[in-house]
């Protein structure tokens, strides 16, 4: 559901090239995220089953096992196994939609903030 506010401006006109500038560092950024994932694949592959990996006697790469599960790949790969293990679990949380509908105010007070470059100049 998409709720209808009404969005407040200002001019930014003399700050064309810093938006300029966001949009083209935003672009390099995801270039370079690209590039850093298709090296690290490389990488991985060479170290197959090895957790490091050296240059000259040193230590350069570390493969760390991190206390984390990655639960969208299991699901993917072994969607079988996953329902196997699923659980249905009972969690406390805070009820935004009743701020939001009793306490505008508050909600936006507290609502995220995206900046969005929306300029194509």
């Amino acid at each position: 559901m998409t709720e209808s506010t009404e969005a407040t401006s200002v001019a930014m006109d003399q700050y064309v090239d810093l938006v300029k500038r966001w949009r083209e560092a935003t672009k390099a950024r995801m270039g370079w995220a690209k590039i850093e994932e298709d090296i690290k694949a490389e990488i991985d592959k060479i170290l197959a089953d090895s957790d490091q990996a050296t240059i000259n006697g040193q230590i350069a790469v570390e493969r760390r096992r991190e206390n984390r599960f990655a639960m969208g790949e299991f699901k993917r790969r072994d969607p079988e196994m996953a329902r196997y293990f699923e659980v249905e679990r009972t969690v406390r949380t805070i009820d935004v939609d009743l701020i939001k509908s009793t306490r505008p105010d508050l909600y936006k007070e507290y609502q995220v903030v995206k900046l969005i470059n929306k300029f194509d100049g």
